[in-house]
């Protein structure tokens, strides 16, 4: 609570459980002689092995049960529209949109107890955020250069290996 004050800090009841996976971490050091004239093979090797990573992830290996396999997570997929206030609906490119757990507006940025899901649009405001746990979420979304933080009307329901398609969120 010292750099971010009491709405950040994580609130129990008596005796709630509670437990949080993060992780597993890759940590990925590499070294080549030749980058001592040509550093880049250094960084270009890294860029490839992460996304070498991004493409396996998430990992199967692990074996704690609180962990979520792919195959027990969802995928959600969208448009994100602005509404310019002359009727005209924009697509909002490079808008983050994002789901966590049911709340008021902006309720996500205080959220730190359960997990949040979070990706950026595309230029047509499309977006999809994979591998996510199942259960009820509310999806929040802000936009570059529009003022204000969005929530969706209805709530989102997640379940294991389902694809689900929204309808255009449209903000305004």
């Amino acid at each position: 609570r010292h750099f971010a004050g009491d709405d950040l800090v994580i609130k129990f009841q008596q005796g709630e459980p509670w437990k949080k996976v993060i992780g597993p971490v890759f940590l990925y050091l590499n070294s080549n002689s030749s980058a001592m004239d040509n550093p880049t093979i250094l960084w270009d090797d890294a860029k490839r092995r992460m996304n070498q990573e991004v493409a396996n992830w998430p990992y199967d290996f692990p074996v704690l049960e609180e962990y979520i396999k792919s195959n027990q997570s969802g995928i959600i997929r969208g448009q994100l529209l602005v509404n310019d206030s002359t009727t005209t609906l924009i697509p909002a490119s490079n808008g983050y949109i994002g789901l966590a757990p049911p709340g008021d507006v902006g309720s996500w940025q205080r959220e730190n107890k359960g997990y949040q899901f979070w990706t950026k649009t595309d230029a047509m405001g499309n977006f999809t955020i994979e591998n996510v746990i199942s259960g009820t979420y509310n999806l929040y979304a802000t936009v570059p250069g529009i003022i204000g933080d969005y929530k969706y009307t209805f709530d989102v329901q997640v379940t294991p290996g389902f694809d689900f398609l929204l309808s255009p969120y449209v903000i305004c």
